[in-house]
């Protein structure tokens, strides 16, 4: 890979030697660096996207229950485990609480308990993993019709052609 990087001196070529850990700079010195493989990037699959999927919530529904800057990608991210900052942990608490409440009825509302940040990461600091779900009662069940995904259900026409 030869890219250009931008520098205190100027523009300088950049070659990679073939592992993700050394960059060699134009003038030949090593630059050590985490690639992006690193496991303290990557921490799987969440809690959090556990939840939305009881809670039949899409990326799309957290976006528009957030009342801050809160993109879809940020909330992709999340799912899949890439280690955000507390800042956008937090981001990310309040916009899936705000969801899971807009899907309740008034009277379930007042009995929510709202979701600490450390329990939808596994890698947030005081994240217990014997954590009881405090809303058991208040998580919808699907329909029996539904038990598959809503992408995997195949629809066919009437023989009618209607």
């Amino acid at each position: 890979m030869t890219g250009w990087i931008c520098t205190g001196s100027g523009p300088v070529s950049r070659k990679t030697t073939g592992r993700p850990d050394f960059v060699l700079s134009g003038r030949g010195r090593v630059r050590y660096g985490r690639g992006m493989d690193e496991p303290t990037h990557n921490h799987g699959p969440q809690p959090l996207d556990e939840l939305m999927e009881r809670w039949h919530l899409t990326n799309h529904d957290l976006v528009n229950a957030s009342g801050e800057q809160l993109n879809h990608k940020q909330v992709q991210k999340a799912r899949k485990g890439r280690h955000l900052t507390l800042h956008l942990m937090q981001k990310v608490m309040r916009a899936f609480n705000a969801a899971v409440a807009a899907g309740l009825a008034k009277t379930e509302q007042a009995a929510l308990v709202a979701y600490p940040h450390r329990q939808l990461f596994n890698y947030a600091k005081g994240h217990d993993s014997a954590w009881a779900e405090p809303n058991e009662a208040l998580i919808p069940n699907p329909p029996p019709s539904c038990t598959t995904p809503p992408h995997s259900r195949i629809f066919l026409r009437a023989p009618n052609g209607g």
